[in-house]
C-alpha cells in the first residue's frame, strides 16, 4: 500500500513539474491538479484508516470489571486506557477527548480516533449533570458525568465489550457498549446517507459492528 501512495506521489510531482514549466500555463487546471491531488490523499487516508483498524480492534480484548460502585460493578477509564493504548500506538492510532455545556444540566464528551494517515472519526455523548448520584456537590457531578462519557465514547468508538456491563452510575438506562452488525443492504443505505451529508461515518461505526469487508468497503466507497 504505501509503495502505491508513493509511486503516486511521485508521479502526481512529474505532472506539477511539467505543468510549471509549460508556457503559458493555465493556472485554473493547477488548481484543478491540487484539488484532485487533495481528494486523493484523503479517500486514501480512509482506505487506511478503515484497513488497520479492522487488524487493531481484533487485538482489543473483553475487559473484566475492576471497581465497583453501590450495587454494580465496571471498568475505570484508566484501566481501559492502560489497555488499549499500547495496541492503538501500535497500529499508528491515538484518542482524544472534549468536553462542552451548551445546554444548562448537561454535558456533551466527544471522544476523537485519529490515524496517522490523518484520517479522524469522532463518537459523541450528551449526560446529564443535575443530581446525577446522591451526595454529589454540582461540580462532582459535572466530573462525574464527564468521566462516564469518556469511558462510554472510548469503548464505543474503539468497540470494547466489558464483562458484566450493568453500570450505569445514574447517567443513562440500560447502556451497552456491544453494537448489532449491519447487513449488506442497510450498509448500501448508510453509504448513500454518509455521501449525501445526511449521517457520517463515525456514526455508523459507533452505532454497528462492521466486518473488515464493510470497512474496506466505505473506505472505498464513500466520497470526501
Amino acid at each position: 500500500m504505501n509503495e502505491l501512495v508513493t509511486t503516486q506521489d511521485n508521479g502526481f510531482l512529474q505532472l506539477m513539474q511539467q505543468a510549471l514549466t509549460t508556457p503559458n500555463m493555465d493556472m485554473s487546471v493547477l488548481k484543478d491538479m491540487l484539488a484532485m491531488q487533495k481528494e486523493v490523499m484523503a479517500q486514501q487516508a480512509i482506505i487506511d484508516f478503515n484497513n488497520d483498524f479492522s487488524v487493531m480492534s481484533r487485538k482489543i480484548p473483553v475487559i473484566s470489571h475492576t471497581k465497583k460502585s453501590y450495587s454494580t460493578t465496571y471498568t475505570p477509564l484508566e484501566d481501559i486506557v492502560n489497555i488499549v493504548r499500547p495496541i492503538l500506538s501500535e497500529h499508528g492510532f491515538s484518542v482524544s477527548f472534549n468536553n462542552e455545556q451548551l445546554e444548562k444540566g448537561f454535558v456533551t464528551v466527544t471522544c476523537q480516533l485519529r490515524h496517522k494517515g490523518g484520517h479522524m472519526i469522532e463518537n459523541a455523548l450528551t449526560l446529564p449533570t443535575e443530581a446525577v448520584t446522591k451526595g454529589m456537590n454540582p461540580m462532582q457531578a459535572i466530573g462525574g458525568a464527564i468521566s462516564y462519557g469518556k469511558r462510554y465514547t472510548l469503548c464505543g468508538i474503539l468497540n470494547i465489550a466489558t464483562t458484566a456491563d450493568d453500570d450505569n452510575n445514574g447517567f443513562a438506562t440500560n447502556a451497552k457498549t456491544t453494537k448489532p452488525p449491519i447487513d449488506d443492504e442497510r450498509l448500501t443505505k448508510a453509504i448513500e446517507s454518509i455521501n449525501s451529508k445526511a449521517t457520517t461515518v463515525s456514526k455508523v461505526t459507533s452505532s454497528f459492528t462492521l466486518t473488515d469487508e464493510q470497512l474496506i468497503r466505505i473506505g472505498k466507497e464513500v466520497t470526501v
